[in-house]
This record gives structure tokens, sequence and C-alpha cells, in this order.
């Protein structure tokens, strides 16, 4: 509560990511980020889902549940019909905005549908996980986020590299979390991901040569991974000393 979470965690980190991967090689862009926009809808209405049911379990079955004060104090409604409604609708609409001036493809759909289920399943299976155990399944939850669109729509070579840096990005601190049992670690994400950018990058160039580096989307990607990680940059770049010049 209170973390604006949709704007923060959503939009400005995986929606932005789905765009940049794929706008590049999309043959009418203003309604690709439409149709993208309604399938961002459609993943979130399943997603959330799965937090729903991550917040029960704990409640019931885990010792030293990590649940807000909202969870007891404001409780919502949580119908399990209404958001695969939602989810069928929006797709269905961002099918048509994607493929569009071609007709849509009902297969599409199937697709998109057999993903939202595994999604539910995996989510379902994870949250019943003990806790050092989650580490592992996790990364499936964080791929889910960043990529799961790419069943749908292509993504460019260094479009590939950023949402896997996405992912590493969030799975990191993650894995460091549960492994220290302690509070959630400060990993300075944003820089984390910007290194695991460079570091896929230049793997990626090494394989298929320097060219997938050289267009407006590598440009786009980096860009953006810079501004997002400017403080961060800044705060380390201020901090780091010399210690072969440091005063006798």
């Amino acid at each position: 509560p209170g973390e604006r979470y949709i704007i923060r965690g959503i939009l400005k980190e995986d929606f932005v990511f789905w765009l940049l991967a794929s706008v590049g090689l999309a043959a009418m862009p203003v309604l690709h980020v439409a149709g993208m926009g309604l399938l961002l809808l459609s993943f979130w209405a399943i997603y959330e889902l799965g937090y729903v049911d991550n917040d029960r379990v704990a409640a019931r079955y885990e010792s030293d549940p990590k649940l807000s004060a909202a969870y007891h104090l404001a409780p919502v409604a949580t119908p399990r019909v209404r958001p695969w409604i939602w989810a069928l609708v929006s797709a269905t609409l961002a099918i048509i905005l994607l493929r569009w001036p071609a007709p849509p493809s009902a297969w599409d759909l199937v697709i998109w549908t057999a993903l939202l289920v595994a999604l539910q399943l995996w989510f379902r299976f994870y949250n019943r996980l003990d806790k050092q155990t989650r580490i592992w399944p996790f990364a499936g939850l964080q791929l889910a986020r960043a990529a799961s669109f790419a069943v749908l729509v292509p993504i460019s070579p260094i479009g590939a590299m950023a949402l896997g840096a996405h992912v590493l990005a969030r799975w990191t601190p993650y894995l460091v979390y549960r492994i220290s049992g302690r509070d959630w670690p400060e990993t300075r994400f944003h820089l984390v991901r910007l290194m695991f950018f460079a570091i896929l990058s230049g793997l990626l160039a090494l394989a298929v040569g320097v060219a997938p580096l050289l267009d407006w989307t590598a440009a786009a990607l980096l860009g953006w991974n810079v501004l997002r990680a400017r403080k961060e940059l800044l705060s380390v770049t201020m901090a780091a000393r010399r210690i072969d010049r440091a005063p006798a």
C-alpha cells in the first residue's frame, strides 16, 4: 500500500521493456503499443491471482507470514472467474490490434490462454513450496513477467538480452533475501540490471557480431537502463576510492 506499484513496478519496468524489445519490429507502432497495453492487462489479471493465492497460503500455513496490515484491515474482493473474463477479452482485443491489418488468429488466443493457465499453475506450485526451495521457481515467475508477450510478438536479439538482464536483476536480490533469511537486501537493482545488460550484449556481439548493437533499439534500451540507474551510478562513483592512493 502506498508504493504506487502499478506505475513504478509494472509500467516503468516490465512494460517499458516489453515495448523497447519489440516495437522496432512492429509494422504499425501505434497499434502495437495499444495492443501491448491490452496484453499487459490480460497478463496481470491472472498474475495478480497468484499474489492472492500467495497471501492466502501464507496466512494459512506459514508460521511467520509476510502480510501487510492492509491484508487484515482492508479486505477486498478477489473473485476467481472475473479476472479470467478480463484476461480473455483484453487478450482478444490485443491480438486484433497486434495482427492488424491481417485477420486475428484463434490459435494466438489459444497459445496465450495456455500460457496464462501455465502461469497460474506455476504460481500455485511456487506458493506451496518451502521458502528455500522457492528460490528456483521464482526465476520462472520473473521470466513470465519479463517475456511472456514473446509467445505472440517477435523480439529483437538485443531485446532478448535486455529481458534476460531484467530477469536476472529481479532474481538476484530474491536469492540473497532467501539465503540470508533477513530483510529484502539493497542490491542497487537498476545498476545490477545495467551490468547484466552490458555483459549479455557483449556476449551477443561475440556470438553474432556487433550489428545487433548498432540500431536504435539497442540505443533505446541502453539509454533507458542508464536513465533508471543514474542515481545508483552516481552514488557508486562518488563512493569509489582507490586504496593505492589513500593517505598513509
